[in-house]
């Protein structure tokens, strides 16, 4: 089953983070693995119709922001950065990390 995971992450990569996940328990799963993995089959088809669409002809800029706070986090010392990405007008992503 993990198999055909992988080929599933070359279409849809918000998949593979969990798939990892599962593959983790591969040799000694349970059933709870099992079931998870049975709902990441079905998500792909869940969201067929959900697509990006993009007119032709519009020229859409990609803009990134970033922020990096070097020891910003007072309880623990540690550096914390994010950002946004913007294609056009719209947010298509952003991270954040401690």
């Amino acid at each position: 089953m993990i198999g055909s995971l992988l080929y599933l992450t070359t279409t849809s990569l918000d998949i593979l983070q969990v798939m990892c996940m599962v593959a983790c328990f591969q040799e000694n799963s349970k059933e709870t693995h099992v079931i998870a993995v049975e709902r990441i089959f079905r998500y792909p088809k869940g969201i067929m119709e959900y697509r990006l669409w993009y007119p032709k002809g519009k020229n859409f800029t990609l803009i990134v922001i970033s922020n990096i706070d070097w020891v910003g986090c007072v309880d623990d010392r540690k550096s914390t950065n994010g950002g946004a990405f913007y294609l056009g007008n719209n947010l298509v992503g952003w991270y954040n990390k401690k």
